[in-house]
């Protein structure tokens, strides 16, 4: 049969919507993406609320929400998620549901005894198993090298980026111990793919940086393993993660501040995420404190990242008197030209 057939006549006919969705072990891959999809659009799109009869419209609603929460919970329900993320054609409201549960199952792993979570209480559907995450990993890349990120709505590219952190929160390093190089790789293909690794940096900050209270004992400790490997392991030119990190978001925000500077200045925002918990030795080198001295001097978005991070750098924790000592000398570097172009702004005035 045809999910749209079905729509026709249930739109034409006002049929019973009973078994318009039907189970998942009854149907071939193709239409169980067709149906997924479909269902989504009936939950979650006007225009196709609009298109169904009135007296049909709540029962066929309710059997969609039924029908994609089954597939959310189901212990497959990523590997139809994914196939409905990577299909052509599909709505928005389809993609960024996909992406949802492609979230949704990655997270399982943190709120249940198994995995590296090692949280205490267990829920109704076990963690994704190494293996899957793997698949889910190597498609979305995949459809970051096959698609054009430009021609993708900011809150898919949002979404997709916090999915692509969280394989990071799962994987790295043990199973993924080369996801900041392969993810890097993203800026040599274009500005639209250099902001979806700005905003995959963001997402790292937010799942596994940043301290959120109601994160689960084993969370948090598995939160600490990554940081810990991002400082500790090194690559073969004796970088750790964290420097290769921020030497990508130097070279960006270097090289698009005067033709991007929305890119340049995102780079700046991402580099003070990062800067609280860093090595001392990453945010006062010569060329960081150059070129936040450059960016503060420029009237342009770029100054108010800079002048964060300047803020970012006058309250990281410092142990030693010598480094304290750095930090403030470092900082009226970066400020001197901000005062003079203030000065001058007067004068003129």
């Amino acid at each position: 049969y045809s999910l749209l057939g079905r729509e026709r006549c249930l739109h034409d006919d006002g049929l019973e919507v009973t078994r318009v969705f039907g189970g998942l072990s009854s149907a071939s891959a193709t239409m169980e993406v067709q149906q997924l999809e479909y269902a989504v659009n009936v939950a979650y799109d006007p225009a196709v609320e609009a298109r169904t009869p009135p007296e049909n419209r709540q029962a066929l609603r309710f059997q969609a929400l039924e029908f994609i929460e089954g597939v959310r919970r189901s212990a497959d329900g990523w590997r139809l998620a994914l196939a409905l993320f990577r299909s052509a054609g599909v709505s928005q409201q389809a993609k960024f549901f996909a992406l949802s549960t492609l979230q949704s199952c990655l997270d399982r792993t943190f709120k249940s005894g198994e995995g590296p979570g090692l949280a205490t209480t267990p829920p109704p559907i076990a963690p994704m198993p190494p293996e899957a995450r793997l698949e889910v990993r190597l498609g979305l890349l995949a459809f970051i090298a096959e698609r054009e990120m430009g021609q993708e709505e900011s809150f898919i590219r949002t979404k997709l980026a916090v999915v692509l952190a969280l394989c990071i929160k799962n994987d790295y390093p043990d199973q993924w111990p080369s996801a900041w190089v392969d993810l890097q790789q993203l800026v040599d293909h274009g500005n639209a793919n250099t902001e979806l690794w700005l905003r995959i940096l963001a997402a790292v900050d937010e799942e596994i940086v940043s301290f959120h209270v109601d994160r689960q004992p084993g969370e948090v400790a598995r939160n600490t393993a990554v940081k810990d490997a991002m400082r500790c392991h090194v690559d073969a030119e004796g970088r750790s993660a964290v420097a290769h990190l921020c030497g990508g978001l130097f070279q960006v925000a270097r090289a698009h501040g005067a033709v991007g500077p929305h890119l340049a200045s995102l780079a700046l925002s991402t580099y003070q995420r990062f800067m609280g918990w860093i090595d001392h030795s990453l945010v006062l080198s010569d060329q960081v404190l150059d070129l936040l001295a450059a960016s503060a001097a420029l009237d342009s978005e770029m100054a108010e990242a800079a002048l964060g991070c300047a803020l970012e750098m006058a309250t990281k924790g410092l142990s030693r008197d010598e480094t304290k000592v750095t930090v403030a000398a470092s900082l009226l570097r970066l400020l001197s030209p901000v005062a003079d172009r203030f000065v001058d702004d007067r004068e003129v005035s």
